[in-house]
């Protein structure tokens, strides 16, 4: 039997999610606005996840594991990586062009994050997820990314 009231148990199953999210990243002295959509499933508590940015360049897929907090809390820590645009800061335009930050570039980030999500009702979710990167090919170029959204859960 389905069930309005709140519950995050749907996780423990199968439960195939979307997710609506803005966000912003920084790094290496520029930074990223992030407007998207995800996709993703929980299959008993392992979690899948991808996604597409408001650019061409950008997009991300994660792994995690679901962990749950009470009735309303699901908590699941994330690897993945993201492929991001970031645009250059034109605070101080001499300032980044004479160290090499002038130009836009696409990070390509190894990630480590946490969603955490507060389920409203059984079908909707709120949720906010930091993490952080490291983009091996700007040099390990530091990143910190976070996104928060609004979940509409298909679960089981």
């Amino acid at each position: 039997k389905r069930q309005w009231y709140t519950t995050n148990n749907h996780y423990k199953k199968l439960s195939l999610y979307v997710d609506g999210f803005a966000g912003g990243a920084v790094g290496n002295h520029r930074y990223a606005n992030r407007l998207g959509a995800a996709f993703g499933l929980y299959l008993w508590g392992f979690n899948l996840e991808a996604g597409k940015d408001n650019n061409a360049y950008s997009s991300y897929f994660r792994v995690g594991w679901g962990i749950r907090c009470g009735q309303q809390f699901l908590i699941t820590p994330q690897y993945g990586f993201t492929d991001l645009l970031y645009k250059k800061d034109t605070s101080d335009m001499d300032y980044y062009y004479g160290q090499g930050y002038y130009e836009d570039a696409v990070y390509s980030s190894v990630t480590f994050g946490c969603r955490v999500q507060y389920c409203i009702n059984r079908f909707f979710a709120v949720h906010l997820t930091p993490e952080y990167g490291i983009a091996p090919d700007n040099g390990n170029a530091s990143t910190f990314h976070i996104k928060m959204g609004l979940t509409l859960n298909l679960g089981l």
